[in-house]
């Protein structure tokens, strides 16, 4: 074998080895991308659930705040000026709160199941004149789709994801 054979054979030897490196730095990139991935997700359902158990844990330990959504929900214009602010509070929270799972869910670093679980609470909330009336007034601080999301919800469809 003379040297210009024996220095072509090399070359094809360190292509063939090159090749398999990139073949095994792909496959581990795959790897880590679906693990970084799983765990995007496991923290956005983390977050977005200690929110929403936030809310609950606030009318919990508090019978006038409990008091106050109560009546807020049925009727808005019942309360006092500072519990209609405690109110509007308590829900520009909660649909903060949806609003982020809304776009998570719908960017792929969400869990669309749990905006689905969701849906049934959110539906029936709005569905209240209380809480209608508040919607209606507040148009502020809430993405354009998540207010079309909720509007389709209001009208007894559902359009996430």
């Amino acid at each position: 074998m003379d040297h210009l054979a024996f220095s072509q054979l090399l070359g094809n030897y360190g292509e063939l080895v090159g090749a398999i490196g990139v073949v095994v730095t792909l496959a581990y990139l795959v790897v880590q991308i679906r693990h970084n991935t799983r765990a995007t997700r496991a923290a956005s359902h983390h977050a977005i659930t200690d929110s929403l158990n936030l809310g609950n844990i606030a009318q919990a330990q508090d019978a006038e705040l409990a008091r106050i959504f109560m009546l807020g929900c049925e009727n808005r214009s019942s309360l006092s000026a500072v519990e209609r602010q405690r109110f509007d509070m308590l829900l520009l929270s909660y649909f903060h709160v949806l609003d982020s799972l809304f776009y998570s869910a719908n960017v792929g670093t969400g869990e669309l199941g749990l905006l689905r679980a969701e849906e049934p609470g959110l539906a029936y909330l709005i569905g209240r004149s209380g809480v209608g009336e508040w919607w209606e007034q507040n148009p502020y601080g809430l993405s354009a789709t998540f207010r079309r999301y909720v509007e389709d919800l209001r009208a007894g469809r559902s359009s996430a994801a």
